[in-house]
Formats: structure tokens, sequence, C-alpha cells
């Protein structure tokens, strides 16, 4: 992800998310942050949004005073059904059909902002911790 400005890109794999300065006239950092894909800035590019390494767990990086992005964590649990607007114990139809309602509304080849974009992130984040806690019980 392409923070809006520019200045900062983000990548991410299974178990690491790696931040790269690319401001004009600085060298080429790298920095290493817990987390996990997907990932995405918000839209005045002062957050890091990923996933964390707990799953059904993101994390999120919040801008500094004086410093672009810090290194300033918080794991935000998700209750999926909260997310999704289902109850706990919704069948797997409902859930289903919430997510594909939700999806429709802030998938980005329907929604161009960049709150939809976080959004459907955090959509896609909680119906995979539902078919994580349904794989639970079988």
């Amino acid at each position: 992800a392409l923070s809006p400005d520019g200045n900062f890109l983000a990548s991410a794999s299974r178990n690491e998310v790696f931040l790269w300065d690319l401001r004009p006239g600085s060298q080429l950092e790298k920095t290493k942050l817990e987390g996990r894909y997907p990932v995405t800035f918000s839209g005045d590019g002062k957050q890091l949004i990923c996933g964390g390494q707990v799953a059904g767990s993101i994390q999120i990086f919040s801008a500094g005073i004086q410093e672009p992005l810090v290194a300033v964590t918080r794991t935000l649990a998700i209750q999926w059904w909260n997310i999704l607007d289902v109850a706990p114990t919704a069948s797997r139809q409902d859930v289903k059909a919430a997510y594909r309602r939700l999806a429709k509304q802030y998938h980005p080849d329907f929604n161009q902002s960049e709150q939809a974009k976080a959004k459907m992130q955090e959509i896609n984040q909680a119906y995979q911790a539902f078919q994580t806690s349904s794989l639970k019980k079988l």
C-alpha cells in the first residue's frame, strides 16, 4: 500500500510488515513492524492498518507528532458478529449473506473511497475470523 502523499510504502507477508520511507532527500529506510497482510493507509496517511499476528485481530500504527509514522501499536480484538452486523449465533447462511451485503457496499470495485477500502479489509478480517471460529466448532 502506498500512503496518500506517496511518502511511504507498506508491504506485508504472512509474518511481517515493512514500511519504506520514500521521502525525497531521505535515505531509503526499511522499518520492520509486527503484523501481516492486508495493509492499508488511512485516508489522511496518519495510520497504517494491517492484520494482526493473532487471527481475527488488526494492528494500527499511528503517526506521531514529529515522526511521520511511529510504531505505536494497538491490537483490537475483532468480534466478527459486530462488524458483520449479525448475532454471534447466526447461521452460516446468515453470516455469508451479511458478508455479501457489506461487500457490495464497501468493495473497492463499487466504492472508491479510502474509508471503504479500510472497511472492506475489516469486513474480510471479520469473515475470516468467523470461518476460523466455525472450523474450531467442528
